[in-house]
């Protein structure tokens, strides 16, 4: 990730948007964009935390892939044995560290793939542990995650709702009557949150045009 500045078009998008967050303006408000808001809000804590330069960007993808390769291990142990486990970590990293457009030009550019990910391993990892504890806050938090991840990319909204058939249908959770219900609270809270200062601000028609209406017409 630390080669010359060459910005891929998309990377270039989240750094504009993430930087306007961070002087007061919310996404889709002054300038219009199509994506949905997670990234912008990921890159934007990197610049806070590590400085306004594309070294720092990239840093803390590093962050976010070496945390999603720890969870890939945490997953993967659990059905695997441990060495195995291990070598798929260190192919998450290799994978992802190539998840690039413009190598060529010696850029290695930040995407909403390496953001999505890993709330979506997260999410699998309370989920499998979830036929340990039986815990209900292991579904509502799996709910949390998994909305982070459409709040990424919204086509995963399918990923979501993939998962309340898993829930209706597996052996391993159709006994919970209450899950899809503390499954869809988590999913919920997350939006809510995004929400409130587009309604506080009377700026929710900007946000639905945005994030829905556009979208769905291509």
């Amino acid at each position: 990730f630390f080669f010359k500045d060459v910005f891929d078009w998309d990377e270039s998008t989240y750094i504009i948007h993430a930087q306007l967050l961070l002087d007061g303006i919310l996404p889709y408000t002054e300038k219009l964009s199509f994506r949905p808001p997670f990234t912008y809000i990921v890159i934007a804590g990197f610049i806070e935390l590590f400085g306004k330069s594309i070294v720092s960007i990239r840093f803390g993808a590093i962050i976010f892939i070496t945390l999603t390769a720890l969870f890939v291990f945490l997953i993967s142990k659990q059905i695997l044995k441990e060495k195995n486990a291990l070598f798929a970590s260190i192919l998450t990293i290799i994978s992802s560290s190539f998840l690039i457009s413009h190598f060529q030009q010696g850029a290695a550019a930040i995407y909403s793939e390496h953001i999505a990910t890993l709330p979506i391993l997260i999410a699998f990892f309370l989920l499998q542990n979830y036929q340990n504890n039986k815990s209900n806050l292991s579904i509502f938090f799996a709910g949390f995650f998994i909305s982070l991840a459409v709040l990424t990319r919204s086509n995963l909204v399918i990923l979501a709702a993939g998962l309340i058939f898993l829930f209706y249908f597996s052996e391993i959770y159709k006994k919970n009557k209450k899950i899809i219900i503390y499954y869809s609270l988590g999913g919920i809270l997350p939006i809510l949150i995004l929400i409130i200062p587009y309604y506080l601000t009377s700026n929710l028609e900007n946000l639905f045009v945005c994030l829905i209406d556009v979208p769905l017409t291509y």
